[in-house]
């Protein structure tokens, strides 16, 4: 079951500019209850928590239940399963979004193979949430307009990088490209201001199939150390500079482009610009045919 959590939480991350996306995500429960134990509630906080670059169209809840029990028990037992994760998931989202929630009752068993597991997988609900670049409309939003003007960056912006299709349309094998794909300090959920740049890239791949390339992550690892990337606090592990990495792949894979014309690795600080940390906590692209 652990590694069925671990396939949903790697999902894809934009579909285009313009368009929405989809992912179903299960959510198990123990025998006759209907709140989430410790472990499925801080999954679902830790999955949720991927969507702070994207919003949140609508969701939509199902509720199930094993075999074992009357239809009528199981029924609104069912049902409860679906509202505690919607309640969860508004506890976490502070903005309104539709959502539709039912409980299904309970899922027979199929065959006599290994019936502790099929009831603990069938103990669960299924989270179907739709998503999108689309930028919310918030008070703060237009309260930063306002005041945009005076207020200087703490940072240039970095505009350095060459057009991601521009590039790609001359390059030979073995030249680079920075991506205007940009990281929060100690984290792999990629900016919003980097929407643009992932789908120029994923557009120019979806029309010259013929070109393959490699996506490199890389990490910030100069002055003090609470200014360095270290742990992934979006995944809870130290493979930063590789999640980067995998993230862009992850996004391109899932929306249409072929496993054997990408690649992805981890550089973590093997390769720094030692100018400021936004141009570190980058992700390349290398030509490969």
């Amino acid at each position: 079951m652990k590694q069925l959590i671990s396939l949903f939480i790697l999902f894809s991350f934009f579909s285009n500019a313009y368009g929405q996306s989809k992912i179903d995500y299960p959510i198990y429960f123990a025998y006759k209850i209907a709140k989430m134990d410790t472990t499925e509630e801080k999954r679902l906080g830790f999955f949720l928590k991927n969507f702070d670059s994207f919003t949140i169209d609508s969701i939509a809840i199902k509720g199930y239940c094993d075999d074992r029990g009357k239809k009528k028990i199981n029924d609104t037992l069912s049902k409860k399963r679906a509202e505690t994760i919607l309640n969860l998931i508004k506890a976490r989202i502070k903005y309104p979004f539709p959502s539709n929630l039912s409980g299904e009752g309970s899922i027979s068993l199929e065959g006599n193979a290994e019936l502790d597991n099929q009831r603990k997988l069938n103990r669960r609900g299924e989270l179907e949430l739709f998503y999108s670049l689309t930028k919310r409309k918030t008070d703060s939003n237009k309260a930063a307009k306002k005041t945009s003007t005076s207020i200087l960056p703490k940072v240039p912006i970095i505009d350095s990088a060459p057009d991601v299709k521009s590039f790609l349309e001359s390059a030979k094998v073995g030249q680079t490209v920075d991506l205007k794909i940009y990281f929060e300090g100690s984290s792999s959920v990629i900016k919003k201001s980097s929407a643009e740049e992932l789908i120029n890239l994923l557009n120019f791949l979806k029309e010259n199939k013929s070109r393959k390339i490699k996506i490199t992550g890389h990490i910030y690892d100069e002055k003090g150390p609470t200014e360095k990337d270290a742990f992934d606090q979006s995944t809870k592990d130290r493979y930063l500079s590789t999640n980067r990495a995998k993230k862009v792949y992850t996004f391109l894979i899932n929306n249409g482009i072929e496993s054997e014309r990408l690649s992805y690795e981890g550089m973590a600080a093997k390769f720094p610009r030692n100018k400021y940390p936004e141009d570190d906590r980058r992700v390349e692209i290398e030509v490969v045919e």
